[in-house]
């Protein structure tokens, strides 16, 4: 019988360095910031200094943005120091929540590769629209009821009011830092207004009609659509990394304890390329998800094919761990 291990491992799925960098290019370095000792000679005497009210919005030294790895919404929760108690129904929303983003990763990856591969590679706003009107209404689902709405209805009432402060504000500082090859992506989608074909003129936003817009920053001005969008591209980019790392951890796992020489490795991974291919091609679980159990089992023979008889021992060990 084959161990939860040995699953992963005959699954690993190689993306191309193409689809690795449409999924890490959704997470921007970040600036490291100077010394303690430099930032305090800066900073000035600490008399009297009063720590600000919690907040989403970090920047580097440069003023930029620090995008938060994780969904706002989910960031948020950790500022209201809730109870072991109040925090329960929160994590049961964000934990389906991940179940969704993974499942819709699984029934539109190509649709999704295809979108991120021309937002992240400059394609023209010409080429991104018929993609985007075909992938939104795929998603529809994980836009409304917006998550924000979700979360906030598993808080104690009390703090849902603070809760989406600390959102709101995170996502109009990140409407206003959004490069212009993102904009004009998500429009008809989430909630608030702002449609998908605002531009930026002098710092503030031109709509469809060619009408001034208020600053996306402005407290009183409604979220642009788009943001949910984005944030949503986001998450899919977040899913889809967290996939290929496993794999990939499972297959480094496998070699290593096969003592696989560089031309053996070589040949394996191809194996898992080819078979996690075929597995697309033929629709299994939209290309990421986990192919069945004689898939597996096929896989797994002809990686014993390229092994040594004391390889295929040692193989056959590494399957029952």
């Amino acid at each position: 019988m084959f161990t939860r291990r040995s699953h992963a491992v005959v699954s690993v799925l190689v993306i191309s360095a193409g689809v690795a960098r449409s999924a890490s290019a959704q997470e921007p370095t970040k600036l490291t910031a100077p010394p303690a000792s430099d930032a305090d000679a800066m900073r000035g005497p600490k008399v009297g200094e009063k720590q600000g009210p919690p907040t989403l919005v970090r920047r580097d030294a440069s003023g930029k943005l620090e995008r938060l790895e994780v969904r706002p919404e989910q960031a948020a929760v950790d500022l209201l120091k809730l109870t072991a108690e109040e925090r329960k129904p929160v994590e049961d929303v964000l934990a389906a929540r991940l179940v969704e983003i993974n499942k819709a990763l699984q029934e539109h990856y190509d649709l999704f590769i295809k979108l991120q591969t021309a937002r992240q590679g400059g394609a023209k706003p010409e080429e991104i629209r018929p993609l985007m009107r075909g992938f939104r209404p795929l998603v529809a689902g994980l836009l409304q009821p917006a998550l924000v709405d979700r979360v906030a209805k598993a808080l104690p009432e009390a703090r849902r009011s603070e809760y989406r402060g600390l959102v709101d504000e995170y996502k109009r500082a990140f409407a206003a830092s959004e490069p212009m090859g993102e904009r004009g992506g998500g429009g008809g989608a989430g909630t608030g207004g702002g449609g998908g074909r605002g531009r930026r003129v002098e710092g503030r936003e031109k709509d469809g009609d060619g009408g001034e817009m208020k600053p996306a920053e402005d407290a009183a001005a409604p979220i642009p659509a788009r943001i949910e969008m984005n944030l949503l591209l986001r998450e899919f980019a977040r899913s889809l990394k967290g996939i290929v790392d496993e794999r990939k951890e499972n297959m480094d796992h496998f070699l290593k304890a096969v003592d696989a020489t560089p031309e053996q490795e070589a040949k394996i991974r191809a194996i898992a390329r080819e078979s996690a291919e075929a597995n697309r091609k033929a629709g299994g679980n939209g290309g990421v998800g986990e192919p069945t159990q004689d898939e597996k089992i096929a896989t797994f023979r002809k990686f014993l094919e390229v092994l040594t008889p004391e390889q295929k021992k040692k193989a056959m060990q590494a399957r029952q761990h």
